[in-house]
């Protein structure tokens, strides 16, 4: 796996002054040992970890494995709810039914389903969540309206025609609004993919067009890991 640069986390990872003070409230938690923390990837087949051969490979588990190593709670439990096909506007309806009774942390990733009207309702219900969760949110790029080989053409090609690549910015508009941290992969290694860094080949982070690979779910674990390592200063 490729280690990030600085500059390439914080391009990727965006704290937005964590407005609610969550993420620095759930940064505490990590330092305390009577603490069992857990985390929820709420989204679509992308958090599910489609396509990837081990549960611990996706992004939330990486997330997990990192929180491990810098804080002193006890135990980590990692709820993966990915829910491959399903809009935000749907997943809204049943948000008390899924999530566990008191969730620390809930990483939220609807960006390959083009509805922000639905996805801020999910925010919307995750901040009023009686246990006042961190509310993260994962943006991830597709390169095309479902799982399709990539196109045969050079990154920046791919970039310049796709929308769904674009629309990302309503995503993020809405995390800035709300003042929730934010991890986003293609700010962070958009250059040296269309640099067509060796390292960070189109191919090699993706399976296909919509689902990363192992390497792209931990670059995204990366990333939610300095959103942590920035919280954690920003409080102390």
């Amino acid at each position: 796996m490729v280690a990030m640069t600085a500059d390439m986390l914080q391009r990727g990872a965006a704290l937005n002054g964590d407005t609610h003070g969550l993420l620095r409230c759930f940064a505490d938690k990590c330092d305390d040992p009577s603490r069992t923390l857990h985390v929820v990837a709420l989204g679509t087949s992308i958090s599910a970890g489609h396509g990837v051969k081990k549960s611990s490979r996706t992004f939330a588990a990486s997330f997990a494995h990192r929180i491990r190593t810098v804080g002193r709670a006890v135990a980590v439990v990692e709820h993966n709810l990915g829910m491959p096909g399903h809009q935000p506007h749907a997943v809204e309806h049943c948000l008390s039914s899924h999530l566990p009774e008191t969730p620390d942390m809930v990483l939220v990733e609807y960006a390959a389903m083009p509805d922000p009207v639905g996805f801020e309702r999910v925010v919307r219900r995750l901040l009023g969540h009686p246990a006042s969760p961190a509310v993260v949110i994962v943006n991830l790029p597709s390169f095309a309206q479902g799982p399709s080989p990539l196109p045969k053409q050079t990154a920046a090609e791919i970039f310049a025609r796709n929308r769904t690549l674009h629309a990302l910015a309503e995503f993020d508009a809405i995390a800035a609004h709300y003042g929730l941290p934010t991890s986003s992969l293609w700010p962070a290694v958009s250059s040296r993919v269309l640099q067509n860094d060796s390292q960070y080949q189109l191919q090699d982070l993706y399976l296909e067009s919509m689902h990363p690979s192992e390497a792209g779910h931990d670059l995204v674990g990366q990333l939610l890991g300095e959103l942590l390592r920035q919280a954690r200063e920003l409080g102390s």
